[in-house]
């Protein structure tokens, strides 16, 4: 019960329809909520707005200054121990609530002020965009972005399309030759592979693939993050290599995540089935499941797959759940490309559950992870300095 009425109260409050006594309920609730609690009260709010305009960049400074000021009106008279617990509370489930996908904009838009700028910082960074390095198998490499829709290139007969933000191939080979699609820090790219199965690409990522695949099986390499929506074949298994690893797809929909600044490979199970194979044991993975292979000893666990965490940067996300500020930050440095560092101890700092949009520049990203008590400065060499 008190989570749904924190939920009702959180939308009267952000409509401007609480009475006096709703916003005095409120804030006793939250100061007696915990982080999980704060999340789920939330959740019902971003999931009955989520399909609405996301956040314009110019108006971002304005709405989260307004969103984390606004818990003064709050606030009753307690304790100063108790106003703190609360302000930290109600200024987190605030934050949650803007960084779902930058919406947080659709409760205060009526008031932000229209020719008002965003406040700008020395040295601050876009956030990535779409883009990639597509090598033939001559060696020719294509930059993506750069090129308008329609004929990329034609490699040994097939031809190579650029339509709507992905790649495509249209034509048959009878040579064994391969193509690969590279995207850098700061980039994201999609492709349909020749077989139909659809493939995302994350920032600093790499996909390996033939322009033909053989008569008894599909099989793609890969390094970084990508997913798969597979077009799925009993005669030809689509097969992905990740070092000595190998996902094979009996289902069609699922997500790995494989970077070499990381302790493990995940792949997460959206939809069908796949069967992990390591060079120690293999086992059966199912929709709503994550395999964990260590990249030491390349042991294999299951567990449950977080499948919104697992598909958020495809939804223009980043989604964490109970992660440390270095985890946060390999995110935030892959997408924004650059290098993070860190300046006495920051193992204290708390961990991270929530979600915040990829369109906000790196300046706007850290305002909202400041509610989390994160100092920073960024500098003009693209470095990120992290301080407890």
């Amino acid at each position: 019960m008190p989570i749904e009425r924190v939920t009702y109260l959180l939308k009267k409050k952000f409509d401007k329809s609480a009475s006096e006594a709703e916003l005095k309920e409120l804030a006793d609730l939250l100061n007696n909520l915990t982080d999980k609690d704060i999340n789920d009260s939330v959740q019902p709010l971003w999931d009955d707005y989520k399909s609405t305009i996301s956040l314009p960049t110019e108006t971002s400074d304005i709405i989260l200054s307004k969103i984390l000021s606004s818990h003064n009106e709050i606030i009753p008279t307690i304790p100063p121990k108790s106003s703190i617990k609360l302000w930290y509370r109600y200024a987190a489930a605030a934050a949650i609530l803007f960084v779902f996908a930058s919406t947080a904009y659709l409760f205060l838009n009526d008031e932000a002020p229209k020719t008002q700028k965003a406040i700008t910082y020395k040295g601050d960074v876009a956030p990535g965009k779409d883009g990639a390095k597509l090598t033939l198998s001559d060696g020719r490499i294509i930059l993506i972005d750069s090129i308008k829709d329609g004929l990329v290139a034609i490699d040994q007969k097939v031809k190579i399309y650029k339509e709507a933000g992905k790649i495509v191939y249209k034509g048959n080979t009878d040579e064994n030759i391969f193509n690969i699609i590279t995207t850098e820090r700061g980039r994201q790219w999609s492709a349909i592979l020749p077989d139909g199965t659809m493939a995302w690409l994350n920032a600093s990522s790499s996909l390996r693939y033939p322009l033909q695949f053989s008569s008894t099986e599909r099989i793609v390499e890969m390094t970084g993050e990508a997913a798969f929506n597979v077009v799925h074949d009993d005669t030809k298994p689509f097969r992905v290599k990740v070092g000595n690893s190998i996902i094979e797809d009996i289902g069609t929909e699922f997500n790995i995540k494989a970077y070499n600044d990381e302790s493990t490979i995940k792949t997460s199970m959206i939809e069908g089935s796949a069967r992990i194979i390591t060079p120690n044991n293999s086992h059966l993975l199912i929709a709503g499941q994550a395999s964990f292979i260590n990249n030491q000893n390349h042991e294999s666990t299951i567990g449950k797959a977080d499948i919104d965490e697992a598909t958020a940067w495809r939804k223009g996300l980043f989604s964490f759940k109970d992660a440390n500020i270095q985890t946060v930050m390999k995110d935030i440095a892959r997408w924004y490309n650059v290098e993070v560092k860190y300046e006495g101890i920051v193992s204290d700092m708390p961990d991270f559950t929530g979600k915040m949009g990829r369109n906000l520049t790196l300046a706007q990203t850290f305002k909202i992870l400041s509610v989390m008590r994160v100092h920073f400065r960024i500098e003009e060499d693209k470095r990120v300095v992290i301080m407890p």
